[in-house]
């Protein structure tokens, strides 16, 4: 790993990218075998999943390889979580994609290093197809309230359907993977329910609004906001950024970089190279820059 990244890497983190790399389990290629669920099925413990976005596949996945029964419940008419709701101009993921997968879903075709949201949604409708996920979730439906029964130790599920019918279910375990992005929060600002201009927030943009030619005041630098003023600046009269606080984000030479047909074939065909390189990129967007963050006396909370 010390090789891989060309910085000392501690022993503690040996066992989890042991656990991630999976090299005992994968072909040359980073794909990993797929076992058979176990012949006992445990057909009295049903799980509730809330949520079908990354998270909630991912444990739907997990649980039909186990032979866990499990029932997923989606508020959308779709899969894809903050991929399926959110639709604002450069809207994509700011993780490279090549480690913004499952670990055992790689895609050696995406094809943009940070893919745009589009991309990202087709992958995890297809992970759905492919692990038939569909018939197990209940779309359109959101949960009302969880109830916790001691005597029976299980969950009483209320959902509510499209047409505002509700029923309970009854689980042994629920797994929420609700997410943070879908529930947009206006600020409190005075006068903007007087504004009679168009007002929206990213994650409900307004598809319908023309911005071309207009005067646009974006309230935000933050991850989405770094998407949407770039994207939007080349067709508005002007647009006026506002920023409570400082922000911070480094340059990015591959964000808006194609992935070449010759790092396809490599990823695809170069034994191993796929699971090193994601290790590679976990490395550099994740722990590996946990120091330059710590602030000294708080690194060890």
């Amino acid at each position: 790993m010390s090789v891989a990244v060309g910085e000392p890497i501690s022993d503690d983190y040996a066992a989890m990218m042991r656990e991630e790399l999976a090299l005992h389990d994968a072909d040359p290629k980073g794909v990993s075998w797929q076992c058979d669920p176990p012949q006992a099925r445990l057909d009295t413990f049903h799980v509730v999943i809330v949520g079908a976005g990354m998270s909630g596949l991912l444990s739907a996945i997990k649980l039909q390889q186990a032979g866990i029964p499990f029932t997923v419940i989606e508020k959308n008419d779709a899969v894809g979580g903050t991929w399926y709701e959110n639709r604002y101009p450069g809207c994509g993921v700011d993780t490279p994609n090549h480690f913004y997968s499952y670990s055992f879903e790689p895609s050696h075709e995406w094809t943009e290093f940070y893919s745009k949201r589009d991309e990202l949604h087709r992958y995890f409708e297809n992970c759905t197809d492919k692990y038939d996920l569909r018939r197990d979730i209940r779309f359109e439906t959101e949960v009302v309230s969880l109830r916790y029964d001691e005597a029976s130790a299980s969950w009483d599920v209320s959902i509510s359907g499209k047409d505002g019918a509700e029923e309970t279910l009854r689980a042994n375990a629920v797994i929420t993977a609700v997410g943070q992005l879908n529930r947009p929060k206006l600020p409190d600002i005075p006068g903007l329910d007087t504004f009679k201009g168009v007002a929206f927030h990213t994650a409900g943009w307004d598809e319908s609004t023309d911005l071309e030619g207009k005067r646009v005041a974006m309230i935000g630098t933050g991850a989405s906001g770094i998407q949407t003023g770039p994207a939007i600046a080349g067709e508005v009269d002007r647009l006026t950024i506002f920023q409570r606080s400082p922000h911070w984000v480094i340059g990015n030479p591959d964000y808006h970089r194609f992935v070449s047909l010759g790092k396809k074939w490599i990823l695809e065909h170069l034994p191993y190279y796929a699971r090193w390189y994601r290790f590679q990129l976990f490395w550099g967007f994740s722990d590996g820059i946990h120091g330059a963050l710590a602030r000294s006396g708080l690194a060890a909370s």
